[in-house]
């Protein structure tokens, strides 16, 4: 979803067929203008490895 130059992402993972304790590592997402990341969440998590601390996320950009 996206409001002119925020978007909003929503990634549900529920789908995925993937053993139990795996791990997520990155995705990537493009536009054709630079946009502000306003939100992020992650939808089906339930098969992931989880950690009691903190997730760091690292937001990068560039250009191709």
């Amino acid at each position: 979803m996206h409001n002119s130059h925020k978007m909003a992402t929503i990634l549900d993972l529920s789908r995925l067929e993937m053993p139990l304790n795996s791990q997520f590592r990155y995705f990537r997402a493009s536009a054709n203008k630079e946009m502000d990341m306003d939100s992020f969440e992650l939808l089906g998590v339930d098969r992931l490895y989880a950690t009691s601390r903190p997730v760091a996320i690292n937001i990068m950009s560039w250009k191709e």
